[in-house]
């Protein structure tokens, strides 16, 4: 348990040691301090929390949910750099099934730093919700386990424009889950994607990625590849 909360923590102080460096600018005075605050309120109802799929053995909940949140972002901005932290809180209330009840939160620090012909970026999250909470976006397993989780990601990224038509980038990446329990084994994942870019037009760009991750822990290891091909159109009034 210490080893894994050393880990988080090591990573996220690193990512911000680096995100800062990344975003210093030289010239303090053009820089510009931002904060934006929101508050929200929603309520649901769903007829099957768990995903039971009605077999036997399966548990089937239904019930209502309150979920309230406090979303916090603020930083620092200039004309090439730019600093971000956004804190996310979440309240899941189910007041026919507290067993479900969480409070998460969620942590985005985000730096970049642009010249003329390179950028250089830096995106981290730390995470702390539960499996029901995570897992309903994931996977849909150990929803009603409800347990908890402490997630962190690291992501570099660079940038270069070979020509004023065509731009490199090379992302590597990292992240943690860890649970704390023998029911859910934490997960180990790292790789590196790698993309390109070409202005066919102002408007009209080709883009390519390829990235390779590796997924390890205490039960599998597994390697799998990507490559995409795209395109986007930019659609504007002026």
């Amino acid at each position: 348990m210490r080893a894994a909360r050393d880990r988080v923590v090591a990573t996220v102080g690193a990512a911000a040691c680096l995100a800062a460096a990344l975003s210093a600018s030289p010239d303090a005075r053009a820089a510009e301090w931002f904060q934006e605050s929101e508050l929200g309120q929603l309520f649901s109802y769903d007829s099957n929390i768990g995903l039971s799929d009605g077999g036997s053995g399966s548990k089937r909940i239904s019930g209502t949910q309150s979920t309230s949140s406090i979303d916090l972002n603020s930083g620092v901005r200039a004309p090439a750099a730019k600093l971000s932290l956004n804190s996310l809180f979440t309240f899941n209330l189910f007041p026919g099934n507290s067993e479900l009840d969480s409070n998460d939160q969620y942590f985005t620090l985000q730096g970049e730093k642009i010249r003329e012909r390179w950028n250089a970026g830096l995106a981290a999250r730390y995470v702390r919700d539960t499996s029901r909470t995570s897992d309903v976006t994931e996977t849909g397993n150990f929803i009603l386990q409800n347990k908890r989780r402490n997630f962190v990601s690291v992501a570099p990224s660079l940038g270069y424009g070979v020509t004023h038509l065509d731009q490199l980038s090379l992302t590597p990446f990292y992240s943690y889950s860890h649970y704390g329990t023998d029911l859910l084994p934490d997960v180990t994942t790292y790789g590196v994607a790698a993309g390109w870019a070409h202005d066919l037009n102002p408007r009209i760009k080709l883009t390519t990625t390829a990235s390779a991750t590796r997924a390890s822990s205490r039960t599998e290891d597994s390697t799998y590849y990507t490559v995409l091909f795209g395109a986007t159109h930019e659609f504007s009034g002026h």
